[in-house]
């Protein structure tokens, strides 16, 4: 598993923080991965596999493909997503609605939260 978060990392260029990586090890059906609606590798139900979700959102046919800045990790099960935002610093973390632009976003700056660790303590209710 170490190697395909590795592999997914490199392909992203970006790197996970401990946390994450640690939750990127458990199955899809894991109850606080569902909580969290978090995409993990390689899950066997397309929506919920990160890779999956990442060639989706950046497919050059989509009507509003997100650029390179942006990287899926988890989904609110409406079409939006949370995403990491590379450009600036690696932990921002935005919000992406299925109606958003999301080159605006990533021209914006616009951060919901700083680190992975305050994101999810917010979606799990801590």
């Amino acid at each position: 598993m170490n190697e395909l978060i590795s592999d997914f990392e490199e392909l992203w260029g970006l790197k996970f923080c401990d946390m994450h990586q640690a939750l990127l090890q458990r199955p899809y059906d894991d109850p606080e991965i569902l909580k969290l609606g978090l995409l993990v590798i390689g899950a066997d139900i397309e929506l919920m596999n990160i890779d999956h979700v990442n060639e989706m959102v950046h497919d050059e046919d989509r009507t509003m493909p997100w650029p390179d800045g942006l990287i899926a990790f988890a989904t609110n099960e409406c079409g939006d997503y949370f995403a990491y935002r590379i450009n600036g610093p690696r932990s921002d973390i935005v919000y992406v609605g299925p109606e958003d632009d999301p080159a605006l976003i990533l021209r914006e700056g616009r951060a919901d939260s700083l680190q992975f660790e305050h994101w999810q303590a917010k979606r799990m209710g801590r």
